[in-house]
């Protein structure tokens, strides 16, 4: 493919504030960034890494607890870590059933130093094994509990609550000898993530249903067992774990360490690429390797755009519905002009929207599935904005693999060729697939 793109963004090169286009090569198309506070991303030797504020996050990939491929930009919604101590879990806000041990700071953690807890047993008895908190929260809200877990002795941890507290009194137990969810009760919606080195994040969707959530987490000896079961445990049967998190919401993001009261990650906001002169009102190509972390139910789009006229703008739309969208408006008149709703937005896509003054076509992992002719060019020099929001308002909550804009209406070859994969291997890789 000899065309080049005039904007081309793979995230690779970042400073505070600013995250570089590849082109153009005067700055033009760099992309402005704010966050006003510290986060974590997963950096390139897959370990968790605190970036400071306004410090944009590129977030590798990991396949069964290793790093593959290049990072993506990661883009993420304020959120609020509720426990105050995510690591200190021998601190008085968390309270050990009889016969555990917690001693903190023992083993290294997913950030890669020592401060781990090991959660054990203290003698040989029938009993439970493990530890609890509470929190106040809101009825009837949906929230996210997650934590790191790794197995010592003790293979199987259980999370649940006080009775009453979430519908149908549900548990959950999470297997950590192959990496699964065994058993997930009705009123928990739970998955577990290979972190490497023996290290899962467990993680635990809920709605409340009181004001108050206590949180227990126990040893178990069954990947079936019951709810708040007792066992048989021997003297130093053990488990370990790190980063525990609650936060309202129906996902969970990035880890937020606490260490004495609650902690808010900002909101991430990525804008203002391009002017004038790198955008072609007449015809162009906006492509995006993208996936969105959201759940949110609201619709979310990279848009290119008229600063000084919104109502003039093209975009990919990861709706609130699932689909996957592009959208065209000019001079007020939207149209939305196809779902791709066969396709899951919360995986990677490779998907870009050609507008021209005879044609308005939309490409999805290789494939046309939208084309209308038409006038769908715009007027002189409107076109001068890039951003993942429109104008500042609903930002995208995303992972970005790149961005390319092109300022000629490709022919439909060259637009399967940057919508598509090179090989197998490549896709299985970007998707994040085992290969066996």
């Amino acid at each position: 493919m000899s065309t080049k793109p005039s904007l081309a963004l793979i995230p690779s090169a970042y400073k505070a504030s600013k995250v570089y286009s590849v082109l153009p090569n005067d700055g033009t198309g760099d992309f402005d960034f704010s966050r006003a506070t510290l986060a974590t991303r997963i950096n390139k030797d897959g370990l968790i890494e605190t970036v400071g504020s306004n410090v944009p996050r590129l977030n590798y990939p990991m396949i069964d607890g290793v790093v593959s491929g290049c990072p993506s930009l990661l883009l993420e919604p304020a959120r609020t870590n509720l426990i105050t101590y995510s690591e200190a879990f021998d601190n008085a806000a968390w309270i050990k059933v009889p016969n555990t041990s917690i001693s903190d700071n023992f083993a290294i953690s997913p950030d890669g130093t020592q401060n781990s807890s090991e959660i054990k047993a203290t003698s040989t008895s029938t009993s439970v094994l493990g530890f609890y908190t509470g929190f106040t929260v809101s009825s009837g809200v949906e929230y996210t509990v997650s934590f790191f877990v790794k197995k010592g002795i003790v293979k199987y941890i259980q999370l649940y609550h006080a009775f009453s507290q979430v519908t149908g009194v549900p548990r959950t137990n999470f297997d950590l000898e192959n990496g699964v969810v065994s058993v997930s009760d009705a009123g928990h919606t739970s998955s577990i993530e290979d972190y490497g080195n023996g290290w899962y994040r467990c993680i635990v969707k809920l709605t409340t249903a009181t004001t108050i959530l206590q949180t227990f987490f126990n040893a178990v000896k069954s990947p079936t067992a019951p709810r708040d079961a007792s066992s048989s445990w021997s003297a130093n049967d053990n488990f370990y774990f790190y980063g525990a998190q609650l936060e309202a919401g129906s996902y969970p993001t990035s880890y937020i360490p606490t260490s004495g009261s609650t902690t808010t990650r900002n909101e991430e906001t990525c804008n203002g690429a391009g002017d004038a002169n790198t955008f072609n009102d007449s015809e162009g190509v906006l492509m995006a390797e993208i996936k969105s972390i959201a759940n949110t139910g609201v619709s979310r789009a990279v848009y290119l755009y008229d600063e000084s006229n919104i109502n003039d703008r093209v975009g990919i739309v990861l709706r609130g519905n699932g689909f996957i969208t592009s959208q065209w408006s000019k001079d007020g008149e939207t149209s939305i002009l196809v779902d791709s709703s066969v396709l899951n937005y919360k995986s990677l896509n490779k998907v870009c929207l050609k507008y021209s003054s005879t044609n308005f076509s939309f490409f999805v992992n290789g494939f046309e599935v939208y084309s209308i002719n038409g006038n769908y060019s715009f007027s002189n020099n409107s076109l001068d904005n890039l951003s993942f929001s429109l104008n500042g308002v609903e930002p995208i909550y995303c992972l970005t693999k790149q961005i390319q804009y092109f300022d000629t209406a490709l022919n439909n070859t060259e637009l399967e060729y940057i919508t598509s994969y090179r090989s197998f291997n490549e896709m299985a890789r970007e998707l994040l697939y085992t290969i066996e």
